[in-house]
């Protein structure tokens, strides 16, 4: 009996031991439970304060950038007329690495807003008192279509161009002294003395480079790998070549390699480091070749229609025009006027877009504007050029086109093909030159969004500012939790203790 006294004894003690080891390791799985939910409370805590204190920062300090949009007015002031753009971008993002969004005010049809009146502000070189009743039409549209709100807070530029370039130095002083004037005297908008501005040849090219390239994409940063969360390899958009052809100039941009950028006319833009060639070229127009002809002369002239007639007969001769352009036009090396030489660079590995004149002389009469094939559009010049004039109008005359684009087609069209071939070297088997309207994509891409781009683009200093202390603020020390984490260990060791205790006296 006393054995089995004995073994049952025993057999409780066992069980009590067992008892307690259980007893123990269900407190510990309670308390590490228990305590697990209390750690993620207090990271809970401390991020969502954490995040809070961050939001309010911002909103104290943002408040002119995230509450509504940011606008901006250019008035582009030509030599046949002046229009204005309104542009709009939301607040910058505060990355380092991203550009403003910026962007054309659409209307209700998602048509940008634009407003073009005549003639140019050159026709004001008699009378300059009268420029802010010029420019005002243009001025009230742009307050009629921004926000009151915004106005005190909107930048004018008002950037004049070729007609302006033409007009002699005081009368270029006398117009800009009373627009400068009288704007700030009657407008709201922001219009300080170096937002009024003639612009060169040279800067036009810039903007209209920048408007393509930004419209493409071009100017993102992407990244193709990551090591510890951070990009490894960055790789940038290859961006593409401009040019852009008007009645009496030409202006090529395009991106050079770092080799050469010392080279004369190489202009480096700090958009992301990027450098660039851009040379203006001047050229002859149609209009130049019956210059000081005698009304009595008979002369043939290969740069017009058959039976077209000024003061002389004139006859077309395609082939001769374009052999009279490429003897003229001709260099040794690549050259867009005397001793200026475009650099190097790989035709395959280059896209361009050409802009006005190259437009306009492949679509108006052609309908070829957009991807160019020289064999394609030098077998219809050809054939245009050898209709006789009465012909020609009796062809187009349901297209609407005006007479002098028919008439000096030809001319252009032999022209294009001398500069693209014989000055540029394009190769005649080249296939990545676009040309393009007003537009790429959809999107508009005016040497005007090309302006505000470059001249915004200190804009977002103050977010990227802002972003980095909001990032220096998140990844601090952080007292309240490095307390509650310290709280939390040692209640954990205090509770593991009693418990070890407890089980260590059952």
């Amino acid at each position: 009996m006393s054995k089995s006294k004995g073994s049952l004894k025993a057999s409780i003690m066992n069980w009590s031991v067992l008892c307690c080891k259980e007893r123990y390791s269900l407190w510990q799985i309670s308390l590490l439970f228990f305590a697990t939910l209390l750690l993620a409370f207090i990271f809970f805590f401390t991020f969502v304060a954490d995040n809070s204190s961050i939001i309010s920062y911002s909103d104290e300090e943002f408040a002119d950038l995230d509450k509504n949009s940011n606008y901006a007015v250019v008035i582009d002031a030509g030599s046949s007329g002046s229009r204005v753009y309104l542009y709009v971008w939301p607040s910058h993002s505060g990355n380092p690495h991203e550009l403003l969004k910026i962007s054309p005010l659409r209307n209700f049809e998602n048509q940008p807003y634009v407003k073009k009146i005549t003639p140019g502000l050159s026709s004001l070189s008699e009378t300059p008192e009268r420029s802010y009743i010029y420019i005002k039409p243009l001025l009230d549209f742009a307050q009629e279509h921004i926000p009151s709100s915004k106005h005190k807070e909107t930048p004018l530029f008002i950037l004049a161009t070729a007609g302006m370039r033409l007009l002699g130095r005081d009368k270029q002083l006398n117009i800009m002294k009373h627009l400068g004037i009288t704007v700030n005297e009657n407008s709201n908008f922001i219009f300080p003395e170096n937002n009024l501005e003639i612009i060169t040849g040279k800067q036009e090219g810039i903007y209209q480079w920048l408007a393509i390239n930004y419209v493409l994409g071009k100017f993102t940063n992407h990244y193709t790998a990551y090591e510890n969360g951070r990009p490894l390899l960055h790789k940038r958009p290859t961006t593409v070549g401009v040019m852009d052809m008007g009645g009496a100039s030409m202006q090529i941009a395009l991106e050079v390699a770092d080799s050469v950028k010392n080279y004369p006319h190489v202009v480096e833009i700090n958009l992301g480091g990027s450098s660039w060639f851009h040379k203006n070229f001047n050229n002859s127009t149609g209009n130049s070749t019956i210059k000081g002809i005698d009304s009595t002369s008979k002369l043939e002239n290969p740069c017009y229609p058959n039976g077209l007639e000024y003061e002389s007969s004139l006859k077309i001769d395609i082939d001769k025009l374009t052999n009279e352009l490429e003897i003229g036009i001709k260099c040794d090396t690549v050259c867009p006027d005397d001793g200026i030489q475009l650099p190097s660079f790989k035709f395959e590995r280059t896209k361009f877009y050409g802009m006005s004149e190259f437009w306009y002389s492949m679509n108006d009469v052609f309908q070829m504007g957009g991807h160019y094939n020289y064999n394609k559009f030098a077998d219809a010049s050809k054939a245009f050029c050898n209709e006789s004039w009465k012909k020609t109008l009796e062809v187009h005359s349901s297209e609407h086109l005006e007479d002098m684009r028919m008439e000096t087609q030809c001319f252009k069209s032999a022209w294009i093909c001398a500069v693209l071939h014989e000055g540029y070297k394009f190769p005649k088997s080249y296939t990545k030159l676009t040309s393009s309207p007003s537009t790429i994509n959809g999107e508009v891409v005016h040497w005007t969004l090309g302006a505000i781009l470059y001249r915004t683009r200190y804009f977002p200093l103050r977010a990227i500012e802002m972003q980095m202390k909001n990032k220096s603020r998140r990844y601090s020390h952080h007292p309240t939790l490095s307390i509650l984490s310290s709280q939390y260990m040692v209640l954990l060791c205090f509770a593991f203790g009693d418990s070890c205790d407890m089980c260590i006296s059952t």
